[in-house]
């Protein structure tokens, strides 16, 4: 959905929620190649043509094209987007440096439909999980997954979901994110709690009690952005809906460990803003260098910082207010505007940076574009009604799937 925010809304939300809104919605991310399908030739076939015969087919198969000049080298990798009623994939070979592209994939269900997508993100074995928020009414907040199989079908429409978990705990949940055990955690921005669901729960059910549901003291406020460092550590950022300052949680894998039911937890360390540096904080994305990236919903900043490593090995459980290591700023305005209103981020292996923004389109930053603070041009920006992009989201990078 669009957003919610601090009450009264100061912001258009599309679908109403009875309850003090949050201003809206990798975690995991990983990538992956198609695989090109290999035919058997005659021994009297020379290798040279069995060759360019492979390579074609591979180019074909993987839905390369939109303006490669030659084979594609990269692997076909898919940016996924929660929108304001379905789920849009773009292939990395159908994208342009600024272009109008359709996605490749759309993602629908049955009637009633989604009611508000506010998260994606992927498991081990590559099945798409999509947080949906619910209408406030006749759809309930629910978690859906989707298998490998069926991704590539997504564009026939009402695709129903391999798995659909629900729960009465639900609020209003708006981020997911799986742990190295199999474990998913969902952020609720209304209730201001954390749930785990263990990977038996991850069957589905209609009304699943979460195997720990964490509050935290100092409490959260508008528990949203939600992710976990490589030593197992959980940041939940807090998107600031009564007023107070905004701040990053940080909560250790040890005094997570065994914990199950109602749990109150205080935070290890707490990431405070300082001055503008952290404002309606969205979402939150580790790189592969241990550094914590953050998206700024705060349409008076329009920024995604990152703190550093070292940063955030010296925080202490008193709150601290480091400066950013790097800030990067809006460039353009209006529809063209590079950053504005940002909300989800993904990073993928080759550390590009993917930023959804509340215009309706997304940015891609490449690596050398994030070493330094400053307003660069995106490497890629994808805009347009092509793009049937609404109110974007949750972003998440995986492999790559064509239609069938």
């Amino acid at each position: 959905m669009k957003s919610f925010t601090k009450s009264p809304i100061t912001k258009t939300g599309n679908v109403p929620i009875q309850a003090p809104p949050v201003r809206r919605r990798f975690q995991l991310s990983y990538e992956g190649v198609l695989v090109a399908t290999k035919f058997q030739r005659s021994a009297l076939k020379t290798l040279a043509r069995l060759s360019l015969l492979t390579l074609l087919l591979a180019i074909l198969s993987a839905g390369c094209g939109g303006g490669n000049n030659g084979p594609n080298t990269q692997p076909v990798i898919g940016l996924w987007e929660a929108n304001l009623t379905n789920v849009l994939e773009f292939l990395s070979t159908h994208i342009a440096k600024h272009g109008d592209s359709a996605p490749t994939l759309i993602g629908n269900l049955p009637a009633p439909g989604f009611g508000a997508p506010q998260g994606v993100t992927f498991d081990s074995s590559g099945n798409l999980w999509v947080l949906d928020g619910g209408n406030g009414g006749t759809i309930p907040p629910t978690v859906d997954e989707f298998t490998t199989a069926q991704l590539p079908l997504l564009t026939k429409g009402g695709l129903k979901p391999n798995a659909v978990i629900g729960s009465t705990d639900f609020g209003f949940p708006q981020q997911l994110v799986f742990d190295s055990a199999g474990n998913l955690w969902v952020s609720d921005a209304v209730n201001n709690e954390v749930f785990k669901f263990t990977t038996n729960q991850l069957t589905g059910g209609t009304d699943v009690t979460p195997d720990l549901i964490l509050t935290s003291n100092p409490a959260f406020n508008g528990s949203l952005g939600i992710a976990f460092d490589s030593s197992g550590d959980l940041w939940i950022a807090n998107n600031n809906l009564t007023g107070a300052n905004s701040t990053v949680f940080e909560f250790t894998a040890s005094a997570l460990a065994g914990l199950s039911g109602p749990q109150t937890l205080t935070p290890n360390a707490i990431l405070q803003s300082n001055g503008t540096s952290i404002s309606e904080p969205w979402a939150l994305v580790f790189d592969s260098n241990g550094n914590l990236w953050l998206s700024n919903q705060d349409d008076t900043i329009n920024t995604v910082v990152q703190f550093s490593k070292a940063q955030l090995a010296a925080l202490t459980s008193t709150a601290t207010t480091p400066t950013p290591a790097v800030t990067i700023s809006a460039t353009g305005s209006g529809a063209t505007m590079s950053i504005d209103s940002p909300t989800g981020l993904a990073i993928n292996s080759q550390g590009e940076l993917a930023v959804a923004n509340v215009n309706n389109s997304l940015s891609v930053f490449s690596a050398k574009q994030l070493t330094a603070s400053g307003s660069p041009v995106p490497d890629i920006f994808v805009s347009g009604s092509n793009t049937t992009i609404d109110t974007p989201e949750g972003l998440a990078f995986s492999g790559g799937f064509a239609p069938q």
